[in-house]
């Protein structure tokens, strides 16, 4: 009993110091940022709630993948949870060798990598949830802007978007034809955006083949911040 004493009041005071450590301007915007109001129809047709997070990893870098210590592994993981999916960074990073530009500026592609990540995944029976990520070198806006991790990933935006939406269709392309979209598929159709700081929004549907795909730019949440929800009932209808 003394020892959880001991360990509740030092996280309370642990959270006194992070508090006041932050700056002034960080709290006042908290306590001044605006409230919202959810409305629930506690009438309406209820639904199953599947726990997808159940069924996904997260795994580091792409890159990591082509390992056999990490293949092992997965295999293992496998077997033994029964995991669905797995995301990892990293699929556009320049040690993956996708993209690059010849002397004129022209997008050259080389999808041997990529194929053998994904390959190395399915063949574990483990389908790859895709995050589009990151900024290729010769692509980037900014060179210097390198993320903190120790591969160092570059997370400006692109410094020409055509470019970018080239990268994606080619992207996505290869991969509707190597595994397909349809429901059999041996591929995730969710492709996700790497939520990377100071990145534009920039989305849309690619009709690869018969199949739409969803493909997706990186994104960044520009709606403010909101401190307090309230939760209501909705009003019944009066018709």
């Amino acid at each position: 009993m003394c020892r959880l004493g001991f360990r509740k009041n030092a996280l309370r005071v642990a959270l006194l110091f992070a508090a006041a450590a932050l700056p002034r301007t960080t709290l006042r915007a908290q306590s001044t940022a605006p409230s919202e109001t959810i409305e629930i129809d506690v009438a309406a047709r209820t639904h199953p709630f599947p726990h997808f997070w159940e069924k996904m990893f997260g795994s580091g870098r792409a890159i990591l993948s082509l390992r056999e210590s990490y293949r092992h592994d997965l295999g293992e993981t496998k077997r033994i949870t029964g995991f669905e999916y797995v995301r990892f960074h990293a699929i556009f990073h320049d040690e993956a060798g996708f993209y690059d530009e010849d002397k004129d500026g022209k997008p050259v592609y080389n999808f041997s990598y990529v194929d053998q990540i994904y390959d190395g995944l399915l063949e574990n029976h483990v389908r790859p949830f895709i995050e589009l990520s990151f900024t290729p070198k010769k692509l980037a806006s900014d060179p210097n802007a390198l993320h903190a991790f120790w591969y160092k990933q570059n997370v400006s935006p692109p410094k020409d978007w055509g470019k970018w939406e080239q990268l994606v269709e080619n992207f996505t392309r290869h991969l509707v034809e190597r595994y397909g979209v349809d429901g059999s598929s041996r591929i995730s159709r969710g492709i996700s955006s790497s939520a990377t700081a100071s990145m534009k929004s920039r989305s849309g549907i690619s009709k690869c083949g018969t199949s739409p795909t969803l493909i997706s730019g990186p994104v960044i949440r520009k709606r403010p911040l909101t401190t307090s929800y309230t939760i209501a009932p909705r009003a019944p209808s009066s018709a």
